[in-house]
């Protein structure tokens, strides 16, 4: 299985902790955000990684020559103008694609999670589905919600727009390639095309079992450096 990890955002609202250094290489005591992931894919036995950049790409780029090229298989794509989610997965599917569709693991950069993955990753995607993501119960930044989930087929568990909507989007998830190869080039967002599949019944969903945090902020940032200090 391959990854994407995004990490093309402005850190915006980070700032000014962003203004000379981009989000991804904010330190989390002696690793950074992207060092999190990395590590974390690399114990799932995940080689090969895609990661998208745009603010103050080259940092990021010398930081994965230093401590991770030897290790991990990653291509970079640097977008010279933002892309969004959806679009940066299409400008990343000459190393994403494969012959069978292979769904590859997508994981925010900004997010951080202590919930085990296997059985993420041991998911067996019917044909008929496009994604499977991970659901976390509202935090206090999105407390009206994402997606509701609907469970009444024993099988498969399904996001729903159906209120209530009691769940938001991880950041975390299991897609085919093929459901971007048809996107034009340039700018797409993710959200759409999510709720376009929960409403054809395509969008397959399991709540995460463990600790998670959207690293969005500083104060959130300090959060997560208090956890693992």
């Amino acid at each position: 299985m391959k990854a994407m990890i995004l990490a093309a955002g402005l850190g915006s609202r980070m700032r000014p902790l962003t203004d000379t250094c981009p989000k991804p290489l904010l330190k989390v005591g002696d690793k950074t955000l992207i060092d999190l992931h990395l590590e974390r894919l690399e114990a799932l036995g995940i080689k090969d990684i895609a990661i998208n950049t745009h603010w103050l790409g080259e940092k990021i780029e010398s930081h994965i020559d230093a401590v991770w090229r030897n290790q991990l298989n990653i291509q970079l794509f640097n977008e010279a103008s933002l892309l969004e989610t959806a679009g940066g997965i299409r400008n990343a599917l000459s190393f994403l694609n494969s012959e069978a569709d292979t769904p590859f693991l997508l994981i925010n950069g900004d997010v951080y999670t202590e919930a085990p993955l296997t059985s993420l990753l041991e998911n067996k995607i019917g044909k008929e589905i496009k994604a499977h993501i991970l659901l976390c119960e509202n935090p206090e930044h999105n407390t009206k919600g994402d997606f509701g989930i609907d469970s009444t087929n024993s099988k498969q568990i399904l996001a729903t727009l159906i209120a209530p909507l009691s769940h938001t989007y991880s950041g975390i998830g299991l897609y085919r390639p093929s459901m971007f190869k048809n996107l034009p080039e340039g700018k797409a967002p993710l959200g759409p095309m999510l709720k376009e599949l929960a409403q054809s019944h395509q969008l397959q969903a399991s709540t995460l079992d463990g600790y998670w945090l959207d690293v969005g902020t500083p104060s959130r940032l300090e959060t997560l450096r208090n956890r693992l200090a």
